[in-house]
């Protein structure tokens, strides 16, 4: 198995990095410090680095100093922001190098790695042809992710909208930090009071994971003036009252993405 050194700074998005990356390759993990990656290449000497940077801390140029160095020889792909890479972006025009800017899907993070460690596999891949067997793949749909403990809510939702969209569903703020980190869906529908980790939560830890590249709609009962500040505080897309009206749900999302 093909060994992948993945520096960074905890985060949700290292944490959903380090997953998809165990699926397929054997990673070692350590502090995105100059040091420690020197450290950890000698010791276990991968076939690919891999610098998790999400945007809260910028890029140090001495990462790059020992990379360009002392460790010339191994492939590097930077997942981070725009932003981030602009401060260091001189340091990496080797061809040796890649950068991913967030958010990114978890399949298109596999995808990098496999071109880096093994491009001439990967070439050889593209040039076969592709042979569907029935139905191809509809890839046109656009991705809605409905988020309520409530199975019922769930379900009429995904009613009123899977004839036009691709309905991810969860149950849990956590569930859904996952399909968000796997599927990168284009809207989510929020459910505002859940329990363990309410709509808040979940919200906050969103806009950590991918700023704001998915608009977010929350789902609220509560009708009350307290309430509903308390909602837009958050400075969410919008809200929507449960029940929700088929015709109003299906308006708001067409706004957002059309």
């Amino acid at each position: 198995m093909k060994k992948i050194l993945l520096a960074g700074e905890f985060s949700e998005v290292y944490r959903s990095v380090g997953e998809a990356l165990s699926g397929e390759y054997q990673v070692q993990f350590c502090p995105a410090e100059a040091e420690n990656i020197h450290g950890m290449v000698r010791l276990s000497n991968p076939d690919l680095i891999v610098v998790c940077m999400p945007g809260f801390e910028p890029l140090n140029p001495n990462i790059f100093t020992i990379l360009n160095k002392k460790w010339s020889n191994i492939p590097v792909l930077l997942i981070t922001t725009k932003e981030n890479f602009e401060a260091v972006k001189s340091h990496c025009d080797d061809a040796r190098y890649d950068v991913k800017y967030i958010p990114i899907k978890k399949t298109e993070i596999i995808e990098a790695c496999h071109g880096l460690i093994e491009p001439e596999l990967v070439k050889k891949q593209e040039e076969e042809p592709k042979v569907w067997f029935g139905e191809r793949p509809d890839k046109t749909k656009k991705k809605v992710l409905v988020v309520d403990d409530a199975a019922i809510v769930l379900r009429n939702v995904k009613s009123m909208l899977d004839d036009k969209y691709e309905v991810l569903l969860a149950k849990s703020g956590a569930k859904a930090l996952e399909i968000i980190a796997d599927h990168m869906p284009n809207v989510v529908l929020l459910d505002y009071s859940m329990p363990e980790m309410d709509g808040k939560e979940t919200f906050r830890k969103i806009r950590e994971m991918v700023g704001n590249a998915i608009p977010v709609l929350f789902l609220t009962g509560a009708k009350d003036k307290h309430t509903i500040v308390e909602v837009l505080a958050e400075k969410p897309a919008g809200y929507i009252l449960k029940p929700p009206d088929k015709d109003e749900i299906r308006k708001r999302i067409e706004q957002l993405i059309g």
